[in-house]
């Protein structure tokens, strides 16, 4: 470490000290300064990859679903390889975002999700 860094981090220790403050630091060559036990970090968890490209599901779906869905309509979407549960909660939560919560209601029937509007 630079001379400079040294001596800036000794008087950064010493008013510290004065202070009467506990502290840790780890300087740029890993040494570790001061009384504060440092928690073991935690690595980052990666997020796993998607089973689809982003955007693909919700494309699908929107290709099934009206326009404007007036209440009472019932829309039919295939799940074909995204999954009956993937296809119903996704279509639930784009119809939600735009209509409002608690506005459908959905059921698994055969190959198909069918999503129909219950309110206003």
């Amino acid at each position: 470490m630079e001379q400079i860094k040294v001596t800036t981090l000794r008087k950064a220790m010493t008013l510290l000290d004065a202070c009467g403050f506990q502290y840790a630091i780890i300087d740029s060559d890993g040494a570790k300064y001061g009384q504060l036990e440092l928690a073991e970090q935690k690595p980052q968890s990666k997020r796993a990859a998607l089973a689809f490209p982003y955007g693909m599901v919700i494309a699908w779906i929107r290709k099934h679903t009206p326009e404007n869905f007036p209440v009472g309509e019932v829309c039919e979407i295939p799940y074909g390889n995204y999954g009956k549960e993937r296809i119903r909660s996704s279509a639930l939560n784009l119809l939600s975002r735009k209509y409002g919560n608690n506005k459908f209601t959905s059921i698994i029937d055969g190959d198909c999700v069918q999503i129909m509007r219950v309110e206003e």
